[in-house]
């Protein structure tokens, strides 16, 4: 059958074969499928899939349809809905920011004035990405959520960037499923941008010398993003993605393929490094597709590579699913999977490693438990916290390192009490952790006062650090490091080289402030600190 006219009233039984060519087909709805080529004008809707070409479609057709599959879509999309997530901008004001979560859910949100935010036209099911970036200034900005935005800390929301570097942004993520009754939110990411200036104290600070500085000196270049740093090594990232080394290099640590000393930072090569840390004598880092590499000393087998061979470039170690990582100063590794898993290996004469024996391992090992987050290996025992706010310890204890109150050796994890730690680092016989409400806490050696409690008296118990806004920890030695959420920097402990950034080389047994507000990730070493604005 073949009609080249217009068609009106009902077709029905067409053949398989049969050819329908009209010039306008006019009805309220069309049954069944249409295969091959339709060509000439719809009036009415259409609904099912869509699947080949559609050209011509003028001024406002509406195509409803179950899926459309196409190479691509020709056009700015400006007038599509229901194709997401949409994207806005907003901008603080003072009082209540109300936010239309119909106009997008990624919000980009300019913070430059304290204020309280509202979201409205909520959907049942929603979520929210919400990229905070603040003014260039020194000044505090507050947001006050809905109270019905649940963060991990009950009751305490995630503390803000106070002084940001430009194009600094801090992600948060929102999730509801009860039209906006109850939010569940987390602090997803801090994204560095530009203007991140690296800065030393101690010795060797990457001056291309051996000086000792006791007041900050800046390192060149202002991309870095983080570093890591021990007695005489240090590794540091650029926001490109690139990893520097300097430092003392007899065991390859440096990974340059070489055993050459470097007084200022040279590249390792990539461009997809992402964490890093330096123990006493090898390196650990991953990349952001998630491997593991090693490089450096290996005599004990911390390098993880199933053998006891050194290492002078980055080798990998097995996996594509690592996490967080921790190199110990004596030849300890730890690092966490994706899946919540802790796994170790190394040395292990003191239990060190978590595995209920002291057998050194040269291949990673799980330690039980699918719940880890925040680790820290130190000289000769470990810490690590749970997602439910618990933290364990185990390893070697001759001074109460280990948080239990006695000074026994524990070969596996042993839980210290309380149920709301935060993170932890750990020196060479003593421990540092932080608690969800902003308190430090601290136990082990305290021989230079690294303790921070006035005094050089040892604990085998978390004792407090005044203040109740601490913020990052870091800690090597004897030496330690803490800023507070108004990003000052306070230090106190060892100062031989000046490494307490204090102008001197005085000793301190409670925290003094390193001068300026800018301050951002530290590393600690037992000679030289690192501190990035």
């Amino acid at each position: 059958m073949s009609r080249a006219s217009n068609l009106a009233g009902f077709v029905t039984s067409i053949s398989p074969t049969s050819n329908l060519n009209v010039g306008v087909v006019t009805a309220s709805s069309f049954v069944g499928n249409v295969t091959g080529n339709l060509t000439g004008n719809v009036s009415g809707n259409v609904t099912g899939n869509v699947t080949g070409n559609a050209t011509g479609l003028s001024g406002t057709p509406n195509l409803n349809v179950g899926v459309v599959t196409a190479t691509s879509f020709v056009g700015s999309g400006a007038n599509l809905t229901g194709v997401g997530p949409s994207q806005q901008a907003v901008t603080s004001v003072a009082g209540i920011t109300t936010i239309n979560l119909s106009s997008g859910t990624v919000i980009f949100f300019t913070h430059n004035t304290d204020t309280t935010v509202a979201f409205a036209n909520t959907s049942t099911t929603q979520e929210i990405t919400f990229i905070r970036t603040k003014d260039d200034t020194e000044t505090p900005r507050a947001i006050t959520w809905p109270a019905s935005v649940k963060w991990p800390r009950v009751g305490l929301s995630p503390d803000l960037q106070t002084n940001p570097g430009g194009g600094d942004a801090q992600t948060f993520r929102l999730v509801t499923r009860d039209g906006g009754l109850n939010w569940y939110a987390w602090e997803d990411q801090i994204y560095f941008g530009a203007g991140r200036f690296l800065f030393a104290f101690g010795s060797p600070a990457a001056q291309n010398n051996n000086v000792n500085y006791s007041t900050p000196v800046q390192i060149p270049g202002t991309t870095w993003s983080s570093v890591s740093t021990n007695t005489i090594v240090s590794l540091a990232t650029k926001t490109d993605g690139t990893l520097w080394a300097w430092g003392y290099n007899a065991n390859g640590q440096l990974g340059q393929n070489n055993t050459t000393d470097y007084s200022s930072p040279v590249q390792i090569p990539g461009t997809t490094w992402s964490s890093i840390d330096v123990g006493g004598q090898h390196s650990l880092a991953t990349k952001t597709d998630g491997t593991l590499w090693s490089w450096g000393y290996n005599a004990n087998g911390s390098l993880g590579q199933s053998n006891t061979i050194r290492y002078s470039s980055p080798v990998q170690i097995p996996g594509t699913t690592w996490s967080s990582i921790s190199s110990g100063p004596f030849r300890v590794s730890l690092a966490t999977k994706t899946d919540g898993t802790l796994w170790s290996w190394g040395y292990n004469a003191h239990g060190q490693l978590g595995q209920s024996n002291t057998i050194r391992y040269s291949s990673p090992v799980q330690i039980p438990g699918t719940t880890w987050s925040s680790i820290s290996a130190g000289t000769q025992h470990s810490l690590a916290t749970k997602t439910d706010g618990t933290l364990w310890s185990w390893g070697r204890n001759e001074v109460g390192q280990l948080g239990q109150n006695n000074r026994t050796y524990y070969s596996s994890p042993v839980q210290i009490p309380g149920t709301t730690w935060n993170s932890v680092s750990l020196g060479s016989v003593h421990s540092l952790a932080t608690k969800t409400d902003g308190t430090l806490w601290s136990w082990g050696f305290n021989n230079s006062g690294q303790l921070g409690q006035n005094n050089t008296t040892n604990y085998s118990s978390p004792v407090q650090i005044p203040g109740t806004t601490w913020n990052f920890i870091d800690v090597y030695s004897a030496s330690s490091l803490a800023t507070k959420t108004n990003n000052t920097l306070w230090s106190w402990g060892y100062n031989a080289s000046g490494s307490l950034g204090q102008s001197n080389t005085i000793r301190y047994s409670s925290p003094v402030q390193v001068p300026g507000t800018l301050w951002s990730s530290i590393s600690a070493g037992s000679l030289a600190t690192y501190i990035i604005t």
